[in-house]
């Protein structure tokens, strides 16, 4: 019973044109993306390089019981670039991590000026 009233359903929406829509707006959304694919591809190289300079510069300094963003593997070290990139919270781990050194204040700065 309850499927007969789903095709009800999708064959209504079929014959109100809302797939159409739907379907314009995939379109544009796919190329889009297609368009933008370079750049898209430079800014992930560009974070993975950033992660791997902070994880090579700041492991070990802090661990996770300490801040929830650590460079202390390769994944969090990631997730530490993107919130650069993003402005989510990188100031927290930034003065966390100046607490202990210096370069981290120096690595946030710079990292956040190339962005």
């Amino acid at each position: 019973m309850k499927s007969i009233k789903l095709i009800r359903i999708l064959k209504f929406a079929y014959s109100a044109k809302l797939f159409y829509h739907i379907s314009i707006l995939t379109r544009a959304a796919i190329q889009t993306i297609r368009k933008l694919k370079t750049i898209i591809f430079l800014w992930v190289i560009f974070a993975v390089f950033i992660a791997l300079i902070g994880n090579s510069l700041l492991e070990n300094e802090l661990t996770e019981h300490q801040t929830p963003i650590h460079y202390n593997d390769f994944g969090n070290s990631l997730m530490g670039a993107f919130n650069i990139f993003y402005n989510e919270e990188w100031h927290l781990t930034m003065f966390r991590y100046a607490r202990v050194t210096a370069l981290s204040f120096i690595f946030h700065i710079i990292s956040i000026i190339l962005c």
